[in-house]
């Protein structure tokens, strides 16, 4: 997208393998023009990259992830943050954020517990 003219930030996968964050932002987090002919052109040239994110996970792939997942959660209990495990999809999508993700301990815990969990999903 910045390739093609649109400020934003590097896009995130959450844990739910879901592409959350930078799309829509610039490098300073202000919401980008995303109705423009610009965005719209961007979006066209870089609709194969976007594309290859929504094709759904094999079967397998879904239960090793499940299972990552799970042991992330865990992980991150043990070093005092209180999260439930994930639904069977793999999402908190009824979970009520009120976590500080940004704090130190939350950082110290997701990194050690993406590395025992073998969670590879970006920063």
């Amino acid at each position: 997208m910045r390739d093609n003219g649109i400020g934003m930030d590097d896009p995130r996968f959450g844990l739910d393998g879901k592409l959350t964050g930078g799309l829509g932002k610039d490098g300073e987090g202000k919401t980008a023009d995303t109705i423009g002919p610009e965005y719209q052109a961007a979006i066209d040239a870089c609709v194969e990259l976007l594309t290859a994110y929504k094709a759904p996970p094999d079967p397998e792939a879904q239960v090793e992830r499940l299972e990552s997942l799970l042991v992330w959660a865990t992980c991150m209990r043990e070093h005092g943050v209180d999260i439930p495990d994930p639904g069977l999809d793999g999402t908190w999508s009824d979970y009520d954020w009120k976590l500080d993700a940004k704090s130190a301990s939350y950082t110290a815990a997701d990194e050690a517990c993406r590395a025992a969990a073998g969670v590879d999903i970006g920063k």
